[in-house]
């Protein structure tokens, strides 16, 4: 075999395998936040299932903005946030216990934006779903911290995947 030819093969194999490492460790990297932000929307939906509004917070970056089918609320402060929550909680017909995610979908936008498409499943004091819905969340990163900035509400069964 050429000498240059050899020269010319061992390149491109080293080039395609520092390629490779890149790649990998960025789609590493991306699962590594993708699953942030899925631990984020969890910990916070535990919050909310057990009441704590006060520890739910922390999970925000204000303002916060929730738009509904018929109206946009806006909490720019923490005694309004939980006051939206307590509300939204209180709303709930009176068998309802809890709610959990069905399906997350996130996309990492940049390294401080994240969507995340939801879908849940709120549950009666039987264990018995009596509604699933949708919602689309944004997060940003907040010293290296997922907050959740914004959600909005759309038709019940309409799940996509946003990767």
């Amino acid at each position: 075999m050429d000498l240059k030819v050899f020269i010319i093969k061992k390149f491109s194999k080293f080039i395609l395998f520092f390629i490779f490492i890149f790649f990998s460790q960025a789609s590493s990297v991306d699962q590594f936040e993708n699953n942030k932000v899925l631990i984020t929307l969890s910990s916070f939906n535990s919050l909310f299932n057990k009441g704590d509004y006060k520890e739910m917070v922390s999970f925000f970056d204000l303002p916060f903005t929730i738009i509904l089918p018929n109206k946009t609320l806006l909490a720019q402060n923490n005694k309004k946030l939980i006051s939206i929550y307590k509300n939204a909680r209180n709303e709930q017909p009176k068998h309802y216990k809890y709610s959990e995610w069905q399906k997350m979908s996130v996309k990492l936008l940049n390294n401080e934006i994240a969507i995340v498409n939801t879908m849940y499943s709120e549950y009666n004091n039987k264990n018995e779903v009596f509604f699933t819905g949708s919602a689309l969340y944004t997060l940003r990163k907040v010293k290296n911290n997922w907050k959740i900035i914004s959600l909005t509400q759309y038709k019940p069964y309409n799940f996509f995947k946003v990767d």
